[in-house]
Order: structure tokens, then C-alpha cells, then sequence
């Protein structure tokens, strides 16, 4: 079992990404979403496959800035968290239910997915906190989620 101190967050990487796929394949909203959900608009995610999800998320990896953080217990990738610039989910830009509040560049954190076979580890909150310093890091002067 992992445990907080052993674990190791670091950016999602087009080297990385292979490693991903075991966690979102487990089950659950990530083997059909890839996290991309909030990426796009609804009429385009409505007409998309896990596959072109997968392969858009694919694509991000592959950016200079990263779509996520993913944390490692030993060479196991057991977690991930989804953020950016708000500007980089469509879907949260033009949504009426969760408008922007002001002009201020916020990033946005949208999904966590921890393994089955590793929650209840504190997982979720190290991904949390390595998020946040991440954003602080690139300069983001707020953080929503």
C-alpha cells in the first residue's frame, strides 16, 4: 500500500502517458471521458468516442503545459488530477451553471481519479496539494474547483 510520503506527483508527459491508461481503464467515468469532458463544448463531446478522447488527452500530454498532475507509488501510477487555466475547459467558458465571476485568470481543477486499489491513502490530498503549487508556481493567482 502507498503511503503520502511515498508518492511522487509530477506533470502528465506525452512519456508519461502510457502509464495513465491502466488507471483510467479501472472503470468508471475515466475509461469513457479521458478527462476531457470539461476540455470541450457539449455538442462536440456528445459526438466524441473514448477513443478520440483518449487520443485528444493524448495530444495535451504532448504540450508544453500539462493537462494534469498524476502521482506514482514506486513505478505504479495511482493517481491523477485535471487543471489548468480556466481557459483551457470550453465547456466551463460558456457554462451559464458555473459562470466566471470576474476577470481575474483563475485555473480550474475538474477531476481527481485515485486507483480503486489504492484509496483511502490520502491520494486524492497530495494531489491537491501539488496541484495548488503548481498553479502557484505557473503564476495563477486563483484556483477553483
Amino acid at each position: 500500500m502507498p503511503t503520502t510520503r511515498s508518492l511522487k506527483v509530477m506533470p502528465l508527459t506525452a512519456d508519461r502517458f502510457d502509464d495513465l491508461v491502466p488507471l483510467f481503464n479501472e472503470g468508471g467515468d475515466p475509461k469513457w471521458c479521458w478527462c476531457v469532458y470539461w476540455r470541450v463544448r457539449a455538442k462536440d463531446f456528445a459526438g466524441s468516442a473514448p477513443s478520440r478522447n483518449r487520443e485528444r488527452l493524448r495530444e495535451l500530454a504532448g504540450h508544453r503545459d500539462p493537462p494534469g498532475l498524476v502521482a506514482y507509488a514506486g513505478d505504479r501510477l495511482v493517481g491523477w488530477v485535471s487543471l489548468g487555466p480556466r481557459g483551457d475547459f470550453e465547456r466551463l467558458e460558456h457554462s451559464k451553471v458555473r459562470p466566471r465571476l470576474d476577470d481575474v485568470p483563475v485555473w480550474s481543477i475538474v477531476c481527481f481519479v485515485v486507483s480503486k486499489h489504492a484509496r483511502g491513502q490520502g491520494i486524492a490530498r497530495a494531489l491537491l496539494d501539488a496541484a495548488i503549487e503548481h498553479a502557484r508556481q505557473a503564476g495563477a493567482p486563483a484556483l477553483e474547483a
